[in-house]
């Protein structure tokens, strides 16, 4: 006889396929229209996390995931999110589901922070290292992943005293280069580039943005725009660029970052203007980034 858990008991009505071959443990995340489970896959046991996705997104992520498994095979990409495989309901009275079957971490980055505060620049720094090259690969492969946040980058400890592995997660609002006006969502404000929020339009230097106010909120544990109307900063900047192309940097709390370099980047990564933003090859030589390479 199966052992099921009080979750599975709950859930075994709303998502028999799923429940007849994952044990599930506990949610461990989720919001809007995904859940996040930690799950042991009944036939050997092992552990994942299973994302619940209601509605055609959980499908496109899937897609792009696996596409992403495939085209990095080899590369020796350990910077994503392992994607086992997908789990798909049969439709009845709930909305189409699907489950996909995830590598399990061992935190968020956004858990990080929350926990321990202001992280330190060496930290830091492999972080963004981490991330660039990761999302670098992703954009050779034509993929702009759009909602790069604390919230979604993993850690994975590989081992106690080892140094944590992270890893980009949640493709649900990515896009494809050919296609860049956004159909699965608009992304986290605090995080989002001017030219998605004014025009709904991503480019790669959007995921640029992204990671530029993700080591911002490394290094100062806060939102780069704390209350504050980011699209109005965003449209009375590109009304008059010229005198207030910077206007968004003087909003931001740069006392706590001592290092002069560290602010630099910062700012070159999220210049209002996407054609004067950096590249990720250019945040990887920089001078602040080569000190921790």
């Amino acid at each position: 006889m199966e052992y099921h858990t009080v979750l599975d008991e709950k859930l075994c009505d709303k998502y028999p396929v799923l429940i007849e071959k994952y044990r599930l443990e506990k949610s461990i995340g989720g919001g809007g229209q995904a859940m996040v489970y930690k799950a042991f896959r009944r036939s050997d046991g092992k552990v994942f996390a299973i994302k619940t996705v209601h509605g055609p997104d959980g499908l496109f992520e899937a897609r792009v995931m696996a596409m992403l498994e495939v085209s990095l095979k080899g590369l020796d990409e350990q910077g994503l999110v392992h994607f086992e495989h997908i789990i798909r309901e049969e439709p009845n009275q709930y909305r189409e589901v699907y489950h996909l079957v995830l590598e399990l971490c061992n935190c968020s980055l956004q858990d990080r922070i929350k926990y321990k505060g202001q992280l330190d620049e060496e930290e830091s720094a492999k972080i963004v290292i981490a991330l660039a090259k990761t999302l670098k690969r992703v954009h050779d492969n034509e993929i702009i992943h759009c909602d790069l946040k604390p919230a979604n980058v993993l850690l994975k400890y590989p081992w106690p005293g080892k140094f944590y592995v992270p890893k980009v997660s949640d493709f649900g609002m990515a896009c494809w280069m050919e296609d860049p006006w956004n159909e699965h969502g608009a992304g986290t404000w605090d995080y989002m580039s001017p030219e998605a929020m004014l025009d709904g339009r991503y480019i790669t230097a959007s995921d640029v943005w992204g990671l530029g106010m993700l080591l911002y909120t490394c290094l100062t544990a806060a939102c780069p725009f704390p209350n504050m109307d980011v699209e109005v900063v965003f449209n009375n900047a590109r009304k008059r660029d010229r005198t207030l192309r910077n206007l968004h940097h003087n909003s931001m709390d740069w006392d706590s970052i001592p290092s002069l370099s560290a602010r630099q980047l910062i700012q070159g990564m999220t210049e209002l203007d996407p054609g004067r933003r950096l590249t990720f090859e250019k945040v990887l030589e920089h001078e602040w980034i080569k000190k921790y390479l």
